[in-house]
């Protein structure tokens, strides 16, 4: 095959992949947004609202952490695995909440981990005395602003996540 056929279409479905993969993203219903703190750190997050917000009526919050493959700059591959089952109108109607899911950037994570070429194995790669990841921190400024932002009710605030999240 002509290499100068093929780099052009390769361009294309590279093109074509990435356009697909954010519509994806962008048709669960999520909306994107960036945090940004005092310090001018930043942390890509999407946020799914309740589909009717009744005026005066509290509703959980949900901060779900994803796992290592879903770090990057997209502010879309976190909703790789879980965000699809909170969309679901059968849920949306039987449990209203609000849904939070910030992206740590490639090269963090979530936890405070010492040995990064050891990721999770050998003796404790993430002890407690560690101040939190960045990422991390991030993540609980953004919680907190959340909260100041909508109607929530802190008394049901779940923290999931799987893998490097959970």
């Amino acid at each position: 095959m002509n290499v100068k056929f093929l780099s052009p279409l390769l361009l294309l479905l590279a093109t074509a992949t990435v356009g697909r993969v954010a519509a994806q993203c962008d048709s669960l219903g999520y909306r994107a947004a960036v945090y940004v703190s005092a310090d001018g750190d930043s942390l890509s997050y999407r946020l799914l609202t309740p589909d009717t917000v009744v005026p005066g009526q509290r509703y959980p919050l949900v901060l779900f952490l994803h796992g290592a493959g879903e770090r990057g700059r997209d502010n879309c591959a976190q909703l790789r695995h879980g965000a699809a089952r909170f969309v679901d109108s059968t849920t949306r109607r039987q449990f209203p909440a609000y849904v939070l899911f910030p992206q740590c950037p490639s090269d963090e994570f979530w936890p405070a981990i010492l040995r990064q070429d050891h990721f999770g194995r050998g003796a404790n790669p993430f002890p407690l005395s560690q101040p939190m990841s960045r990422p991390l921190q991030l993540a609980d400024e953004l919680l907190e602003h959340t909260i100041t932002q909508f109607p929530i009710d802190t008394m049901r605030i779940y923290v999931v996540g799987l893998s490097m999240g959970g």
